[in-house]
């Protein structure tokens, strides 16, 4: 029986994430080789934030950096995963009721305006499973990193502030009842 509150939680390194309304994400991670760290159910209480869970689906850990946005090593791992994982990466993006598939890059930038390079086979091979790509931008510079600025506060460390999943990571629970 479903019972677990999903805490969000800052991931340090890439991330995959797949989600929809109505993705039957117990029959995929049944079939699948993927594993996943955080499974979520729409209609889940979302904690710290006040609410629910919108979309049901899973999340799978690509990579953990030693410095929270180390985005060269983060890069190197999401192509490794692309290319080990692409047949049931395609898969996944075909399936029924995934309308959210994509690559999440936590990053600290200490300027108000930057900008950060994908290269292009990133991008072909994500494209060519059906994953966008998202830039998760933290202010400060990242950790492990001298600030040029010396009132400048360091990235936070993963989950400062922010519990871990409660009850869901890397198991899949009966959904929620959604009226």
């Amino acid at each position: 029986m479903f019972g677990g509150v999903y805490t969000l939680e800052i991931m340090l390194g890439c991330y995959l994430s797949a989600s929809g309304e109505e993705f039957d994400v117990g029959s995929f991670l049944s079939t699948t080789t993927l594993k996943p760290d955080a499974v979520f159910y729409r209609g889940q209480p979302l904690a710290p934030l006040d609410g629910q869970v919108k979309e049901t689906g899973f999340s799978v850990m690509i990579c953990e950096t030693r410095l929270f946005g180390d985005l060269d090593q983060q890069i190197s791992h999401a192509l490794q995963f692309l290319r080990k994982e692409q047949r049931e990466l395609v898969r996944l993006a075909q399936s029924p009721g995934v309308t959210d598939l994509r690559l999440t890059f936590p990053y600290c930038h200490e300027e108000r305006m930057g900008y950060e390079y994908f290269p292009p086979e990133l991008l072909a091979l994500a494209g060519s499973c059906g994953i966008g790509l998202a830039l998760s931008v933290y202010p400060g510079p990242p950790s492990g990193h001298e600030a040029s600025d010396q009132n400048a506060e360091p990235c936070p460390a993963p989950n400062d502030g922010l519990a871990t999943p409660l009850g869901n990571p890397g198991v899949t629970e009966e959904p929620p009842s959604v009226n």
